[in-house]
């Protein structure tokens, strides 16, 4: 079955708001995503982008989070090198096995790092390994096929199990491709219930979305 991730703002909540994360973990839902760097005080905060005004703390997310044994954050990471400080407060909290990474991950650490933070699922953004697909939309179809392609069989030959791609690239051939290699692809942002439905069909292991009540909808119909 399709995981699926409420992306942060989901359903009109604010951007990486508390009200997001307790309005997503109510829901019938299997992870929620939130957006992860530090402040200007080494915090780990939740925000897209580096700002002066006060934002969440990371940790109040942890703190909601634990009451939801089942449930996992997928923590996007914004900044370099945060792996192991996002562990570290997740475990003080007890909820280091509900983690999820995704965003600017070392690939050292996706290959040999991860190993060392038991129980954390990865979802490693695919412009990790092929940087060129970032400006995608400009390119010919057969050249970003390549870069695809390419990125695929990086992934297979470094044990990476999924990949997490915007879902306008998971066309029939790119995931009949990493079937073929035994890689698993996560697709972001999902929002039209229409899109939804062809990627559960074509066996995406998740999809986030911020539309989360189109999504459920079709949660409910798959199953019947």
């Amino acid at each position: 079955m399709t995981l699926i991730t409420a992306h942060s703002g989901c359903d009109q909540t604010a951007d990486n708001s508390i009200e997001f994360v307790q309005y997503a973990l109510e829901k019938d839902i299997d992870a929620i995503e939130v957006d992860v760097r530090k402040n200007k005080q080494g915090e780990l905060v939740l925000a897209h982008d580096a700002t002066e005004e006060e934002v969440p703390f990371l940790a109040d997310a942890f703190e909601i989070l634990k009451n939801y044994k089942y449930k996992k954050m997928n923590c996007d990471l914004k900044e370099a090198g945060l792996e192991e400080s996002v562990f570290a407060l997740a475990k003080a909290y007890g909820v280091e096995n509900q983690l999820i990474y995704s965003g600017t991950v070392d690939l050292k650490f996706a290959t040999q790092g991860l190993e060392t933070l038991k129980g954390v699922d990865l979802y490693l953004n695919l412009e990790i390994l092929v940087p060129e697909i970032e400006s995608g939309e400009d390119m010919a179809q057969d050249v970003l096929c390549k870069h695809l392609f390419r990125g695929i069989e990086e992934a297979a030959k470094l044990n990476i199990t999924c990949i997490n791609m915007n879902y306008r690239l998971c066309a029939d051939s790119v995931v009949d491709y990493m079937a073929r290699h035994d890689v698993a692809f996560s697709a972001w942002t999902v929002n039209e219930v229409a899109e939804i439905e062809r990627l559960t069909q074509m066996g995406a292991l998740n999809i986030t979305t911020r539309n989360v009540k189109g999504a459920l909808e079709r949660v409910s119909v798959r199953g019947e």
